[in-house]
């Protein structure tokens, strides 16, 4: 079966449409991983931060009790 001229256009438009709808589709998935993967980095910098915070705490209080024990108030 041959398609006549408006026919052929109109296919053109349709796959085209498809295509450009497919591609924006594809740029929001690739976004939102790029989003999810930079707020995954964020969030491990600033845990690993806390950690090291914490453990600097905890030094200081260890350093602190042992002074204390040791009669060095």
């Amino acid at each position: 079966m041959a398609l006549d001229a408006e026919q052929k256009q109109f296919r053109r438009w349709y796959v085209g449409y498809w295509i450009s709808a497919l591609l924006l589709l594809l740029a929001v998935v690739c976004l939102a991983g790029f989003d999810l993967w930079a707020i995954r980095r964020y969030g491990n910098r600033h845990m690993q931060q806390i950690r090291d915070d914490r453990k600097a705490m905890f030094q200081e209080e260890l350093s602190r009790l042992r002074s204390q024990r040791n009669g060095h108030s």
